[in-house]
């Protein structure tokens, strides 16, 4: 993912730093000074929806059938309001 703000809050803890740096970068400020409107990510097993600045960074996996991430089936990405990038 492209900040920690996409980890769980129980991986954002001191004993998790390797994780941490495995799976998540720190892209934070260099995204504040971009124009980029959406973020879509994976590798993880949790669901997000944030901003940094005015970018949107998202994240909907449907992890293990046994796992539960938030996953919403239901989640669509209009892209009209895309097409004046």
């Amino acid at each position: 993912s492209p900040s920690y703000r996409s980890l769980p809050e129980h991986l954002n803890r001191e004993e998790f730093q390797i994780e941490k740096a495995l799976y998540h970068s720190n892209l934070d400020k260099e995204i504040e000074k971009s124009h980029i409107d959406l973020w879509v990510h994976g590798h993880s097993h949790h669901a997000v929806s944030y901003f940094i600045n005015r970018t949107r960074v998202l994240a909907n996996p449907r992890g293990y059938m046994d796992e539960e991430t938030g996953f919403n089936p239901w989640m669509l990405i209009e892209t009209s309001s895309l097409e004046d990038c």
